[in-house]
């Protein structure tokens, strides 16, 4: 029987450069979408879609302030300035509501501090090596965007299980996206027309996209057979010393590692930019409100 994926790791250390001036005081992946009866975080997203999946554990990559504001919001404990403001104001409602939505989280948060002197998504697997040494396999998920099921479905979870029927080592996402929206924006998934990735060819140009693409969204099931390539890829010299995971994985199939394309059921919805936000609490009230 193969072992239960348990741990989730979510990279979340960027400097939300297009989400200023806002995020200068809040973590971009904080940023709440405003919906019909509550204010959400993107982060919340994508934690439920973790916990849907059967994780039992999320590692955050971040920085001393990310780390603080996401304690603030999944800690068991009310923090006490809010506390304090309910009690005050003899509000129980909503203090039993923020009790009840802590609870609800059936995972164990960590967080691991990103270092400073390199740059990318493969600098933040690379800072949670330890932590997850002897796991199979783990889940890779980017901090700033989801794929939502009005119904609740996990996509994870169905990456999960793509990966199980396959018998790939690796699993990627992809979502479906017009030539127009992916150039210079996506990396791309180039696979072999059996759901077999090739490359992921990043940022093409559009004279060298296919007319269907399925761009490349940061999300993964991963054994630990990667390691060897993440270790590989932190030990080259880069410009600008940053080191994208895309080069991992592309090292990785040219070593024999098998990765199947998932390609994602759900709506994928970008919120690292004010217009991705403005058109996922669109969405989400659109598809909430035709339930």
């Amino acid at each position: 029987m193969e072992k239960p994926i348990n741990t989730a790791i979510v990279p979340v250390a960027g400097t939300g450069a297009r989400m200023l001036p806002a995020a200068s005081v809040t973590e971009k992946c904080l940023m709440p979408l405003y919906l019909e009866t509550a204010a959400i975080p993107v982060i919340d997203f994508i934690v439920e879609d973790c916990v849907r999946a059967g994780l039992e554990r999320v590692i955050f990559v971040t920085t001393d302030h990310g780390r603080n504001e996401l304690r603030r919001y999944f800690d068991a404990d009310v923090n006490p300035t809010l506390l304090e403001l309910f009690e005050t104001t003899s509000n129980y409602d909503k203090l039993n509501q923020e009790r009840k939505r802590r609870e609800r989280y059936s995972v164990e948060f960590e967080y691991v501090i990103q270092r400073t002197d390199k740059y990318g998504t493969a600098t933040s697997l690379e800072a949670v090596h330890e932590l997850v040494d002897g796991e199979d396999q783990i889940v890779m998920t980017g901090g700033d965007d989801f794929i939502y099921h009005a119904d609740g479905t996990s996509e994870l979870k169905l990456a999960i299980d793509s990966l199980r029927s396959s018998g790939a080592d690796h699993t990627v996402i992809g979502v479906p996206v017009s030539p127009q929206e992916a150039a210079g924006r996506y990396g791309i998934l180039v696979d072999n027309g059996l759901n077999r990735l090739r490359r992921i060819d990043e940022k093409p140009p559009l004279d060298k996209i296919n007319s269907s693409p399925y761009a490349n969204v940061s999300r993964y099931v991963l054994s630990k057979s990667i390691w060897n390539y993440v270790d590989a890829e932190m030990s080259m010299m880069r410009r600008a010393n940053e080191h994208s995971f895309t080069d991992v994985v592309n090292a990785a199939i040219a070593g024999g590692e098998y990765f199947d394309v998932h390609h994602a059921r759900g709506k994928y919805l970008d919120c690292g930019e004010p217009d991705g936000v403005f058109n996922a609490i669109n969405f989400i009230r659109q598809h909430q409100a035709a339930e």
